[in-house]
């Protein structure tokens, strides 16, 4: 496995592309050349998005924008992801199972970068995956807790402001969450494949919106967010962390 130093073109003609909403200072700009870089810090302040700045009427269009031009001019990409859950899903979906793109992940941690392929062997057991009902309406909530338990916060979210969320997906990994719960890239993949096939197996109506809350590393985002075009219609969502607003979750992306 590649790890650290990871900057200017890669090797087999994988081309390094930038998404970055947040920033780990100057040597951000060495991820990618400047025309393969979106750069979207400036219309956040912190977790939210800016004053006058919406998540669906601006930022998702510039991710759209940039990524259908990644797609129709290069085969291999190897891609950062300094971004929200919610932008990393959203540039699965731009760059999904049918776009022809091979994708590489870089995958930031505490020892430095690490090259994601989902190509990699990987034996770990399958996530455990448990459905509640807590209420009657149609819509379907998935939490993913992954590297921290989300379900708590999510729950309290879900029960005090989405009334029409009858059900809730809630996935762990099998050997527990943590910020080492998912190996490499492949397990991220298979994690994506088993959320997939739960929220599929649930049924849910075709007016029904399917609804994600996941505290996740942004490998299983963006595999996830690849799958969302046989999903039906999704709503992201962004925790506050910093507790700018009022520590809880708050809707991003509708796609």
């Amino acid at each position: 496995m590649e790890e650290n130093w990871l900057r200017a073109e890669p090797p087999e003609n994988f081309r390094s592309v930038a998404l970055r909403s947040f920033s780990d200072g100057p040597l951000d700009i060495m991820d990618a050349l400047p025309e393969h870089t979106l750069s979207l810090l400036s219309l956040f302040e912190g977790r939210f998005p800016s004053p006058g700045i919406e998540w669906n009427d601006v930022i998702k269009p510039q991710v759209e924008t940039f990524l259908t031009g990644i797609r129709q001019t290069e085969r291999k990409v190897r891609l950062y992801l300094n971004t929200h859950s919610s932008i990393a899903m959203l540039a699965g979906k731009c760059l999904g199972h049918k776009s022809g793109v091979e994708i590489e992940l870089v995958q930031k941690g505490r020892s430095g970068d690490s090259i994601w392929s989902e190509y990699e062997p990987h034996n770990e057991p399958a996530a455990v995956i448990e459905i509640e009902t807590i209420g009657t309406g149609s819509d379907v909530a998935v939490v993913l807790s992954i590297a921290r338990n989300a379900l708590p916060k999510a729950q309290a979210y879900i029960l005090a402001n989405q009334p029409d969320i009858g059900r809730i997906i809630h996935v762990t990994p099998a050997n527990g969450y943590g910020q080492r719960s998912v190996k490499n890239g492949s397990h991220a993949v298979a994690l994506a494949e088993q959320i997939s096939d739960a929220v599929t197996d649930a049924n849910l109506p075709v007016e029904a919106s399917l609804h994600i809350f996941s505290a996740a590393p942004n490998a299983v985002n963006f595999y996830l967010g690849q799958h969302t075009d046989f999903l039906g219609t999704c709503v992201f969502y962004e925790f506050d962390f910093q507790r700018q607003r009022d520590g809880s979750y708050l809707p991003s992306f509708k796609v």
